[in-house]
């Protein structure tokens, strides 16, 4: 098991030694923030954490900022405009994502498991060697994050595949 996930683990038990597990619908996230999009359910879908605890440090492990959440909210502007630029920029020749495309660089329909928001936008905003530097703008980049996550989260994870080599 990955040292964070055992982090996680050793947290969770602690905090439910520690003090009682409050009630997601009953309180949690909305405590503290206001609600919205309350037709969507729990804040889970969209920014992950944990709202079945009081504790800040649980609550918001790995929690996805609300710049990168709009991949939660089926048919979202940032969604549609972060597909737009993806299959422009012709991301599928090295990347598969929506279950599409080549295996010459990392599997995009994995990143929502592997990854952070923050990680996606860097490494597109810093290319590796050999990732074409494109300039995009900030928006374009949280546009393209939203759209990265919610291919993700519409797949099924396969079994991990070696990348294509080419020679």
């Amino acid at each position: 098991m990955g040292t964070g996930l055992q982090l996680l683990s050793l947290l969770l038990a602690l905090g439910w030694l520690l003090s009682p597990p409050v009630a997601a619908t009953a309180a949690g996230c909305v405590d503290c923030h206001p609600s919205h999009y309350e037709e969507l359910g729990d804040c889970v879908g969209c920014h992950r954490g944990y709202p079945g605890t009081n504790r800040v440090e649980i609550a918001h492990y790995r929690l996805i900022s609300g710049r990168f959440a709009a991949f939660g909210v089926q048919g979202s502007a940032p969604v549609k405009r972060g597909e737009q630029l993806l299959e422009s920029s012709a991301c599928r020749r090295c990347h598969i994502i929506g279950g599409r495309g080549n295996r010459l660089a990392t599997n995009l329909d994995r990143s929502l498991l592997h990854r952070e928001p923050e990680e996606l936008f860097a490494a597109i905003r810093e290319p590796a060697l050999f990732m074409p530097r494109f300039q995009f703008s900030e928006k374009q980049l949280v546009d393209q994050v939203n759209a990265i996550l919610a291919f993700a989260a519409r797949q099924t994870p396969a079994a991990e595949e070696a990348p294509q080599v080419v020679h």
